[in-house]
């Protein structure tokens, strides 16, 4: 199985070694380490930067820096993805250049909720059509534990963007049940179904997620996806080459 999106457990002492611990329980074998938006695991992923480990790729958070450092960073084979927020699309757009030419993901965050990234990522996908796009947990179905009216009417904006991918992950986040979380269930299938298996990824969000159950957590997120679409494989696009 591969874990599609993870951050680190910052309450231990060794937060790689633990998460080591957790992929080697649960059945994991590969993960993309994603960096948080208030930057507290970048120092660890920038050692596997220097001290490349095949089972993992990294996902830096964008801050403005020179094109050269930008372009560097994305060449790096550890790197799969920039991430981005809303209002990052919103004031600033250089990087969408380097990103689309390295064929590297730009992986965005949608705090805005999802309509107005959706129509940010479509405005961006007319600019740079090449561009490959990771919007993780379900497109963001709900907001404050409300249904998002706007979710089906993004959908359809982002499965019109060719190069663009989905994840079902964050569970316990988006769940008003507990574990196994089936309330999000038909969230999932209408993701699936909508992009089919070559589109679509899955991952946990840990630590937002019940740490004795991680290998549960990515495996229910696997389970979903291949009763939905049988054609779907546990090989993830982050890895190919």
């Amino acid at each position: 199985m591969t874990d599609s999106y993870s951050h680190m457990d910052f309450a231990v002492a060794d937060p790689l070694g633990d998460f080591r611990a957790l992929m080697a329980a649960g059945g994991v074998q590969r993960a993309v380490l994603v960096e948080t938006l208030a930057g507290d695991n970048r120092r660890v992923l920038e050692t596997l930067l220097e001290k490349p480990d095949p089972a993992f790729r990294l996902a830096f958070r964008y801050r403005p820096e020179s094109a050269a450092d930008l372009v560097a960073r994305l060449a790096h084979r550890m790197v799969v993805a920039l991430r981005v927020n809303t209002q990052q699309l919103e004031s600033e757009r250089s990087y969408l250049t380097a990103v689309e030419a390295s064929g590297k993901w730009l992986l965005v965050h949608a705090e805005k909720g999802i309509a107005p990234l959706a129509k940010l990522l479509r405005a961006a996908a007319e600019r740079h059509p090449r561009l490959r796009v990771y919007v993780p947990h379900f497109g963001w179905p709900r907001r404050d534990g409300q249904d998002d009216p706007a979710w089906r009417e993004s959908l359809d904006i982002l499965e019109r963007i060719p190069g663009c991918m989905l994840g079902i992950s964050s569970l316990k986040h988006f769940s008003r049940e507990p574990f196994p979380h089936a309330d999000l269930r038909s969230f999932a299938d209408t993701v699936v179904r909508r992009f089919g298996a070559t589109r679509v990824v899955a991952g946990s969000d840990f630590p937002y997620v019940d740490k004795a159950r991680y290998g549960e957590y990515v495996r229910e997120a696997h389970r979903w996806i291949q009763e939905t679409d049988p054609a779907w494989k546990d090989a993830h696009p982050f890895f190919v080459g």
